[in-house]
């Protein structure tokens, strides 16, 4: 990333059907998603074909690429949203977050920085667990390191204030980071 790289952060209360097509309009097939509701949590590829469905099925989450990142969490009816971007292209239905823009600052020029995913050993076609055992599955072909989550810092007057995710690393990633 360039120096003096700005991120803006905007947002929106969006109905299912709006969140749905702004899903559509940003994110394809090489997306990743982390997803959440009351009894399942993944870490999946995002599937671009069925918006509406994927919402649905999951109460909250993030949807990221190396341009985006769109954070939902439902609330009755409709959905509190957040968009965060290095492009100052904002969408009709968001407003901008105050203090917005930040200075997106890339933490590490190290090639393997990222947060690095849970899991021990690679075993089964995934990543054993050894604190809560189970097998976990992230959306890469395992291959050499563990795989890691790159991701950017949005800071205003150097604190941190967002951390937007990018994509994984280690192995061979589905997406380009």
């Amino acid at each position: 990333m360039a120096k003096n790289v700005e991120g803006f952060v905007f947002f929106a209360t969006l109905k299912g059907e709006a969140l749905a097509k702004t899903l559509a309009d940003l994110f394809d097939q090489n997306s990743l998603a982390i997803v959440r509701r009351v009894d399942s949590a993944e870490f999946l590829q995002f599937d671009s074909s069925e918006p509406s469905a994927f919402i649905n099925h999951w109460s909250q989450g993030q949807i990221f690429n190396s341009q985006f990142e769109i954070r939902w969490r439902r609330e009755q009816d409709s959905y509190e949203t957040l968009l965060l971007t290095e492009t100052n292209q904002q969408r009709s239905e968001f407003q901008a977050a105050a203090d917005s823009p930040f200075e997106a600052v890339v933490p590490s020029s190290d090639a393997t920085h990222g947060f690095l995913l849970w899991g021990t050993s690679k075993v089964d076609g995934g990543w054993r667990e050894a604190r809560i055992p189970r097998l976990l599955t992230y959306p890469i072909e395992r291959q050499g390191e563990k795989p890691r989550l790159a991701y950017v810092l949005y800071q205003k007057s150097a604190v941190v204030r967002w951390v937007r995710l990018l994509g994984l690393k280690g192995g061979e990633a589905n997406a380009p980071i």
